[in-house]
């Protein structure tokens, strides 16, 4: 996580709190409900113009280009998440 603080602090990277910023190749990471920290990373590949969350894909279980509301708000493992946009918008 040190290594995204850094990555924000030396504006290499934007947060943002809405899947509306997510961009194809950008980073979202979802916060575990048990422990508050961000325990997991997915990468945006793909939008449509129907939907208001973007797709993801991920290694676990393996997930390819699955709706991001898989992961939150319709989980319980998962009690937020961040969108760091990495092209600098």
């Amino acid at each position: 996580m040190k290594y995204v603080i850094s990555l924000i602090n030396k504006g290499y990277t934007t947060q943002y709190s809405s899947y509306s910023y997510a961009q194809l190749g950008d980073v979202i990471q979802y916060k575990n409900a048990s422990n508050g920290l961000f325990t997991h990373s997915v990468i945006v590949t793909a939008r449509d113009s129907w939907s208001e969350y973007p797709y993801i894909s991920a290694h676990t279980s393996p997930r390819y280009n699955v709706l991001a509301s898989f992961l939150y708000p319709n989980s319980t493992t998962f009690s937020g998440y961040r969108v760091l946009d990495v092209h600098g918008n």
